[in-house]
């Protein structure tokens, strides 16, 4: 029997296989629980529930991806060609939850932000740089599902509002902590009094 040109010759193309075959079972759950949401009648705690599973499915096949992608350089031609058709079979599927997933994590971080800006005087302090690490981990989900350009409009404006706001807030606790510095800087203390009865020596 002639060997499969398409086998594994190595242990990362093995596991990028074995990834692969991961993912697309990710993206029959994915398909199935949007069957199950197509049912009108679903209690409503149910369907949050489904909708909560669909979107943790989701981000667990954004990050299958990625972690495919960052493969593709490193496996043989005869790996790459059928991998590279993977990614973007599982990419198409996944698009529609992919973006509806995006939007909901860059709604959740502008609401963050927006409680962050009117702290009514109290302003946590390494905010900005919380959320800058979860707007990069949102745009890096972008770049799995094809790029800026993939998302709808309305999406690129959340993400654009999204790493606006990251700034704005950088700007704020740093003069934040310049003001609370300034505030915390003590007076010079005072001397103490001479004891009773001692008089400074003239010179």
């Amino acid at each position: 029997m002639p060997p499969n040109p398409y086998a594994p010759q190595s242990a990362t193309e093995l596991q990028a296989v074995v990834t692969l075959k991961a993912a697309r079972d990710v993206a029959r759950d994915i398909e199935a629980l949007r069957n199950r949401l197509k049912d009108d009648a679903i209690h409503p705690f149910q369907r949050q529930r489904l909708k909560d599973d669909l979107l943790e499915a989701a981000e667990r096949l954004c990050n299958l991806l990625d972690l495919l992608m960052s493969w593709l350089t490193m496996v043989s031609a005869s790996v790459r060609h059928p991998l590279s058709e993977g990614i973007q079979e599982l990419r198409e599927r996944l698009l529609s939850t992919g973006v509806r997933l995006i939007g909901d994590k860059a709604d959740r971080l502008l609401t963050q932000a927006d409680l962050a800006t009117r702290g009514d005087g109290v302003f946590p302090l390494g905010i900005s740089f919380r959320l800058a690490e979860a707007v990069a981990n949102l745009l890096a989900t972008v770049e799995v599902l094809g790029g800026y350009e993939a998302m709808p409009e309305e999406v690129q404006e959340k993400l654009a509002s999204a790493q606006d706001m990251v700034h704005h807030l950088r700007l704020m606790e740093e003069n934040y902590a310049f003001a609370r510095e300034f505030e915390e800087v003590e007076d010079p203390a005072e001397l103490d009094e001479p004891p009773s009865g001692f008089t400074l020596p003239r010179f």
